[in-house]
């Protein structure tokens, strides 16, 4: 995960490598969850980091 990290900070704008980093933290700290309502709220949130990461390194790919 650390060279990933790594190969995003040097390769990435940093709008790419905030997303990325919001996601892995996202990910990383994902637990068990009280109830349907909340599962169904943290994998929403999780879907939309996801998303925005994809979308994010898109954008950064066509203008290279």
């Amino acid at each position: 995960m650390q060279e990933a990290r790594s190969a995003l900070y040097l390769l990435c704008s940093e709008d790419t490598v905030v997303v990325a980093d919001a996601l892995a933290r996202r990910v990383w700290s994902s637990r068990p969850s009280e109830g349907a309502a909340e599962a169904r709220a943290e994998h929403r949130e999780t879907l939309d980091l996801l998303r925005r990461f994809t979308q994010q390194l898109r954008q950064e790919i066509a203008r290279t």
